[in-house]
């Protein structure tokens, strides 16, 4: 006798998987993805937080431009919000960012006492910021 026949007489009573054999693969299936989800999702969201933080600090950078621009034209730097728009306005930014947390970014500038630095604080969503110190450039002296 061949090995096809031998086979073929085999197979003849076999019709494919019990309903059994199926459930059971479908459970593990299930399970895999019940790990792997939160996983997936928490990367997403750390690759959101990144992106954000870098953002912010390209926006901090801008705004540390424009300071030392103004500084250097007028001295007309005063403490307070920076809107967005202002540093895309005047070419600082192609464009208003969004988080892609969600919200928006606030820019604060808190020039110091003695009018020799400022503080560009970046800010988005509940706790994050970033920070830059840049140095005034006085022209009046």
């Amino acid at each position: 006798m061949s090995i096809w026949k031998a086979l073929a007489k085999k197979s003849r009573g076999q019709g494919g998987f019990t309903l059994v054999e199926l459930i059971v693969v479908i459970a593990i299936l299930g399970i895999l993805a019940a790990i792997a989800a939160p996983r997936y999702l928490g990367t997403l969201n750390k690759a959101k937080e990144k992106a954000d933080a870098a953002t912010a600090q390209i926006i901090a950078d801008a705004a540390a431009r424009y300071v030392l621009d103004e500084s250097m034209d007028d001295n007309n730097i005063t403490t307070g919000q920076l809107q967005l728009s202002v540093l895309e306005s005047n070419g600082y930014l192609e464009n208003v960012p969004t988080p892609q947390s969600g919200g928006s970014f606030s820019v604060r500038v808190d020039k110091s006492s003695d009018g020799n630095t400022a503080n560009i604080t970046v800010s988005w969503g509940s706790n994050n910021e970033v920070t830059r110190t840049v140095d005034i450039i006085n022209t009046s002296n």
